[in-house]
């Protein structure tokens, strides 16, 4: 069974995570660039809306996207940017209290001239490291390869990971159970929490090597978070694999993303949409839910949700599939193309799930049927109601509930508990003066406004030391800047 609190695991966790990057956006692939300077000209806006950035691998690799890592000690992207730009806007998303993943590529690497030659990977004060041939599977298919400059160890061990898929036949596996190449990887996480000052791990391609590894390196690096990359549909291998990591990490939900998103939403099967995934075996608290993701998109081989191309040809199903991913529980990952095009509705859908408290492991009631799903999903806060479906009555406002937004067959609607109010606490540098609301020392952040009944009434960047607000009539308003709240009262 799940340990009931592992620190790599938040517990009731209210964050919402951004893909930073999708397949080759390091240049404009239609949806914007993703290297670290054009994301550190929008960390404000990022910032302010999640909790959570995954950024593409960082170490220098021999391929463009980062999944060939060469030397893992070596920040500067090929593609993406140099380290002092990384630096740089992991730095400004965390004055806004944002955390930021970073992608480890750690079944298998490139190489520096041959299949065996590696670069040093020299980590400070945690340690330089000299890999070699011996470090690597003894099952690799560089051994049939016949290359002359490789040496296979007597003591290496087979690849440890799960079936066909274990062994990465377009580079190098590393050999997990050599204490070497284990010293390695934990000093690595170690150099890249405290040094880059990354706060998470996302785990890639870990069908490669046992999951029970991604226990041993977290417990050495303790991560805020880390999810593991298990390219699985099947929940309960999910759940397996989990169990083999000590539930030391969450896991991306595939089964979720194959039957509710791609064989539900999609399909208009909306009866998909109750409790399937990780949520059928009651373990949000391990999800991190997503629609799409670098590998899906525009891939047309059936992995994309909605169809190849389905922002072009598909919006209305990528705003009800996201509607669906940010009022559920778990961890909701936003893909990078859907943030840029539909940003306006995507920011209503955060919006409500931060106002009510909306957690990794709140309790859902629900309702499918013939074109339509309904949930009513408890907060810390309040309650989200979450429509769509032609049939679902998608565009009727709830009684005692204010619409967040709504469009095509979807909508989303919240209420907060009576105490939502009394439970905020105060924010420094905010007051009221009578007739108006005044902020000090918040400039460069984003503030949003609204009145008692969640509404929002003004939302603006900050730019000035000191700034005073009219509002429109006298109340109680809530004010939130960057992830912290409070209550200020206007008289007139």
């Amino acid at each position: 069974m799940p340990l009931a609190a592992i620190s790599q695991v938040p517990s009731q966790c209210t964050d919402v995570m951004l893909q930073g990057f999708y397949y080759q956006s390091f240049s404009n692939k239609g949806y914007g660039d993703t290297r670290w300077i054009t994301l550190l000209k929008d960390s404000d806006e990022i910032g302010t809306y999640f909790d959570l950035v995954w950024l593409p691998p960082s170490a220098s690799s021999s391929d463009d996207l980062g999944y060939h890592p060469a030397q893992y000690s070596n920040q500067s992207s090929n593609k993406f940017g140099a380290k002092t730009y990384l630096l740089q806007l992991i730095n400004s998303l965390h004055r806004h209290n944002t955390k930021v993943i970073a992608d480890i590529v750690i079944n298998h690497a490139g190489n520096k001239s041959n299949w065996c030659n590696y670069y040093t990977m020299d980590f400070g004060d945690y340690g330089s490291f000299s890999p070699n041939s011996y470090w690597i599977t003894s099952n690799d298919e560089v051994w049939s390869a016949g290359q002359s400059a490789c040496n296979v160890s007597s003591t290496a061990n087979a690849d440890d990971g799960y079936g066909s898929e274990a062994n990465y036949g377009s580079a190098r596996d590393w050999d997990h159970k050599n204490t070497n190449v284990q010293d390695m990887f934990k000093a690595y996480l170690k150099w890249m929490r405290n040094v880059i000052t990354y706060d998470g791990w996302r785990y890639d391609y870990c069908v490669g090597y046992h999951t029970s590894h991604i226990d041993d390196y977290n417990k050495a690096s303790t991560p805020y978070l880390s999810v593991m990359e298990y390219w699985n549909g099947n929940a309960a291998t999910l759940r397996t694999r989990l169990a083999e990591a000590n539930y030391n990490t969450m896991t991306f939900d595939f089964a979720a993303k194959y039957t509710i998103y791609n064989n539900g939403i999609a399909q208009g099967v909306y009866t998909n949409c109750k409790s399937n995934g990780m949520r059928a075996l009651g373990l949000t608290k391990y999800a991190v839910t997503f629609i799409d993701n670098h590998d899906t998109h525009n891939r047309n081989n059936g992995a994309e949700f909605a169809g190849n191309n389905s922002i072009t040809n598909n919006p209305n199903k990528i705003l009800q599939a996201n509607a669906y991913m940010l009022s559920m529980p778990g961890v909701p990952c936003v893909f990078y193309p859907h943030w840029v095009t539909f940003k306006d509705e995507i920011k209503k859908m955060i919006t409500a799930r931060k106002l009510t408290g909306v957690h990794s492991e709140s309790k859902v009631t629900e309702e499918a049927g013939s074109g339509y799903y309904r949930a009513t999903v408890q907060g810390l806060k309040g309650t989200l109601i979450v429509k769509i479906g032609q049939n679902s009555g998608y565009n009727e406002t709830p009684n005692g509930y204010t619409c967040a937004t709504n469009g095509n067959n979807y909508g989303v609607y919240y209420k907060l508990n009576n105490d939502a109010v009394e439970s905020m606490e105060e924010l420094s540098g905010v007051y009221s003066d009578n007739n108006e609301l005044h902020i000090e020392g918040h400039e460069n952040e984003v503030c949003s406004i609204y009145n008692i009944s969640g509404q929002l009434v003004k939302q603006f960047a900050i730019a000035d030391y000191h700034s005073a607000i009219q509002l429109p009539q006298a109340g109680l308003y809530m004010v939130r800047i960057g992830n912290q709240s409070t209550k200020v009262s206007i008289i007139k």
